[in-house]
C-alpha cells in the first residue's frame, strides 16, 4: 500500500497555479455588454429552468447565434443545454462558457416540415412542466395549446416514436410563412441533438446532413456577442424583453370565432316631400297645373299691352 504524500511539491503546484492564472485571464476577458438580465432560470423561490418550459431572450440569443454561424432557414436551442443566467454587466467568456458548458459541437441538416412538426410536438409534450428537450428557436414561431394532451408517443426508452390524435403544435411559421410538411428546411443544432438523438429526438435520423461537426456552441455565441451584436445586447434589441419576442405563444384554447357583422337594414328611397308618391294621375296633374300657369301668364301680358297702348294712344277728339 503506497501512503500519500506527507506535501505536494512545490514546482508542480507553482505549475498549475501558472495555468489557472493564465486561464482566468482569458475567462474573465470582456465579450460583450448586456443591458438587460438574459434569463435561463424563473426568478421564484422555485428557482425551475424558465428556458426548459417558455421562450425566454437568452433561449433567443442562443438560437439566433446557432442559425447565423451554419447559415440555415431554421436553428433550434434544447432548453437543457442552456444552463446559466446573464446579469446586467460585461460578459466575459467565463459567462459565455457558462451559459453553454457542455461544448457540444454544432451540424447543419436538411429535414423535411414533417420532421420539425414531429420535434416540436416532442419538445412540448411535458408543457407546462421544464422539459430540457424544449425547443427555442430563430427563424420559426409556433404556438402550444396547452388545452390538448400531448399526442406524441415514445418508447420504453423515451425516445420518439410518432404521433397519434390532434397535435398541440400549431400556426409553425418560418420566415412568418406556414410551415409546409411537404418541403425541406435547412436547420442548425447541436449535434447531440440533431445526430445523436438526444433528449429523444430520433426523428431527424435519415435527413440529409449538409455540415457535420462544425464549431461549439459556446464559441458561436461568443462570436455572435462579439461580432453581429457589436459586443451590446441593447434593452431597445429584440432581446430587451426577458420572455423573448413571441417566437412561442400559449393558448389554452382555439381562437374565438368572430361574431359576423349585422346585416344592414335596406334603405327605403327617400320620397318627393312636394308630392305624393301614391298619386296615379301625379303625371297628368302636374301637365294641367302646367298649362293653367301658362293661361295666366298669357293673359296677364296682354292685360299689360292693352294698357299701355291705351296710354301712348293720343286723344282723338
Amino acid at each position: 500500500m503506497v501512503a500519500p504524500p506527507v506535501s505536494q511539491d512545490a514546482d508542480t503546484l507553482a505549475y498549475v497555479k501558472g495555468i489557472k492564472d493564465e486561464l482566468n485571464k482569458v475567462l474573465g476577458q470582456k465579450v460583450a455588454y448586456t443591458e438587460v438580465k438574459l434569463v435561463a432560470v424563473e426568478n421564484d423561490a422555485r428557482k425551475n429552468w424558465a428556458v426548459r418550459a417558455r421562450e425566454t431572450n437568452l433561449g433567443d440569443v442562443c438560437a439566433v447565434a446557432t442559425r447565423a454561424a451554419l447559415d440555415t432557414d431554421i436553428a433550434f436551442a434544447n432548453g437543457g443545454g442552456v444552463r446559466s443566467d446573464v446579469a446586467i454587466d460585461d460578459i466575459t467568456y467565463g459567462n459565455a462558457i457558462s451559459v453553454m458548458p457542455f461544448g457540444n459541437s454544432l451540424c447543419k441538416i436538411e429535414p423535411t416540415g414533417q420532421t420539425i412538426l414531429d420535434a416540436l410536438e416532442m419538445g412540448a409534450r411535458l408543457y407546462p412542466e421544464p422539459n430540457g428537450g424544449f425547443l427555442q428557436t430563430s427563424g420559426l414561431t409556433y404556438e402550444i395549446r396547452s388545452d390538448i394532451a400531448t399526442p406524441v408517443k415514445l418508447d420504453n426508452r423515451g425516445n420518439f416514436i410518432g404521433v397519434e390524435g390532434p397535435r398541440r403544435v400549431q400556426n409553425v411559421r418560418v420566415a412568418r410563412q406556414p410551415l409546409d410538411p411537404a418541403s425541406t428546411y435547412t436547420l442548425s443544432a447541436i449535434s447531440y441533438l440533431l445526430k445523436e438523438g438526444g433528449d429523444g429526438f430520433t426523428m431527424f435520423k435519415g435527413s440529409k446532413v449538409i455540415v457535420d461537426e462544425q464549431g461549439l456552441d459556446y464559441e458561436v455565441l461568443i462570436t455572435y456577442l462579439k461580432d453581429n451584436l457589436n459586443g451590446i445586447i441593447s434593452s431597445s434589441s429584440l432581446y430587451g424583453n426577458e420572455t423573448g419576442d413571441g417566437r412561442i405563444l400559449v393558448k389554452n384554447g382555439p381562437d374565438p370565432v368572430p361574431t359576423p357583422a349585422p346585416t344592414p337594414a335596406p334603405v327605403k328611397p327617400v320620397a318627393d316631400p312636394l308630392a305624393r308618391t301614391d298619386d296615379p294621375l301625379l303625371p297628368a296633374s302636374a301637365a294641367a297645373s302646367t298649362l293653367a300657369l301658362c293661361a295666366l301668364a298669357g293673359a296677364a301680358c296682354a292685360t299689360h299691352a292693352l294698357r299701355r297702348k291705351r296710354e301712348t294712344t293720343p286723344d282723338s277728339r
